[in-house]
C-alpha cells in the first residue's frame, strides 16, 4: 500500500506513476509556491504515465484554475470541485497565483479496497446526477459548492491530511482509509442531494451491479465492441433486460450508451490535430471511413470533417 503526502511537488509525477502497479493515494496541498510545478506534473503524468486506473480530484478553495482535458477547456473557480477521470488527456493546466486547495489522486484499486467493506456509492445515483446536470456536450465535470458545503469538504480534506502525516501511528492505514471514505461520502452526499427523482433511484438500486459492470465493460471494450449482445452475453443477461435497466436509470438504451461512448471517443480524437479521420475510423473499428462518417453524422448532425474543422478553427 502506498500513501504519499507530497510537499515536494517536483516528485509528484513519479509518485503518481509509482501508484500504477497497485493500490495507493496521493494528497497534494495546492498553494502559490507549488501550483506551477503541480500543473506541469499533472500534464506530464496524464500524457506519459499509465493513467488508466487513476482518478484525480481537485478541490479549489480560493483562486481559479483552467484545465484543458480531452482538448476541451474547463474553468474552475473557488469553492468548487473538479475531477480528471481515468484515461483523460490533459494538455494544459493553469492556476492563478492566489490558488489554494487540494489535489487528491487515487488508484482504482485503492478505492475498491476502501469501499470493499463499506457501502459503495450507488451507480444509479451517479447516472442520475450525470443525466440531470448535463450542460452541452461536455456535461458537468466541475461543481461549485455552497459555502456551508465546502466548509464540510475542507474539514474532511484537512482530516485526511492530518492522518497522512501520522507516520508513527500503529493504525495509520485504517485512519487514512476512513478519512478518504468520509471525504468521498461527504462529496457524494452534497452532489446527490440535487437529484430530485429519489423514488426512481431507490427503485433502480437492485440493478446497480449490472449497470456498474456494463459501464466498466464499455470503457474497456467500447472501441471494438459495438453490439449490445456482446455486453449482455458478458453479463449473462438478455439484451432486452440490459436495455431495460439502462433505460430505467438513465433514459438511454444499450445502443444509445454504446453510440454515446463512440461519439465521445471520436470527438476527443477529432480535436487532436495529429489524428486523421481515417485513423479514427480504424481505431474505433469501423469497416471504413465512410461508415464512420455516416455514424457520426447520424448522431451529431454534422460530418467528422465539419466537426474537426470547426474545432480547430479556434
Amino acid at each position: 500500500m502506498v500513501y504519499k503526502n507530497i510537499y515536494d511537488i517536483s516528485d509528484i509525477a513519479s509518485a503518481c506513476n509509482g501508484l500504477n502497479p497497485g493500490k495507493g493515494l496521493v494528497l497534494v496541498k495546492i498553494g502559490h509556491d507549488n501550483h506551477t510545478q503541480l500543473s506541469y506534473a499533472i500534464m506530464d503524468f496524464t500524457l506519459n504515465g499509465d493513467k488508466s486506473n487513476i482518478i484525480t480530484f481537485f478541490f479549489v478553495d480560493e483562486g481559479e484554475m483552467t484545465v484543458t482535458m480531452d482538448y476541451m477547456e474547463h474553468k474552475i473557480k473557488g469553492h468548487s470541485g473538479f475531477s480528471i477521470p481515468p484515461a483523460a488527456i490533459v494538455t494544459s493546466v493553469r492556476m492563478s497565483d492566489d490558488i489554494k486547495g487540494y489535489a487528491v489522486i487515487a488508484t482504482a484499486e485503492y478505492m475498491d479496497e476502501v469501499f470493499l467493506t463499506r457501502k459503495p456509492i450507488s451507480i444509479s445515483h451517479a447516472i442520475s446526477l450525470r443525466r440531470n446536470n448535463t450542460e452541452g456536450e461536455n456535461g458537468i465535470n466541475g461543481h461549485e459548492f455552497s459555502m456551508s458545503d465546502f466548509v464540510i469538504l475542507r474539514k474532511a480534506l484537512e482530516n485526511l491530511e492530518t492522518q497522512m502525516k501520522r507516520n508513527n501511528h500503529k493504525f495509520q492505514k485504517e485512519l487514512i482509509d476512513s478519512a478518504f471514505a468520509a471525504l468521498v461520502y461527504e462529496s457524494a452526499n452534497i452532489l446527490f442531494s440535487e437529484i430530485t427523482d429519489k423514488e426512481n433511484i431507490q427503485r433502480a438500486g437492485s440493478t446497480d451491479i449490472f449497470v456498474d459492470k456494463f459501464i466498466k465493460l464499455l470503457t474497456v471494450n467500447g472501441d471494438k465492441e459495438h453490439s449490445p449482445a456482446f455486453y449482455a452475453d458478458k453479463l449473462c443477461i438478455s439484451v432486452q433486460y440490459l436495455s431495460l435497466i439502462l433505460k430505467r436509470l438513465s433514459g438511454q438504451t444499450a445502443n444509445n450508451w454504446i453510440a454515446g461512448y463512440l461519439i465521445t471517443r471520436a470527438k476527443v480524437m477529432l480535436r487532436n490535430p495529429s489524428y486523421t479521420i481515417q485513423q479514427i475510423a480504424s481505431i474505433l473499428y469501423f469497416s471504413d471511413q465512410s461508415s464512420f462518417g455516416k455514424f457520426f453524422k447520424k448522431h451529431t448532425g454534422i460530418t467528422p470533417k465539419q466537426y474537426k474543422d470547426e474545432f480547430l478553427r479556434y
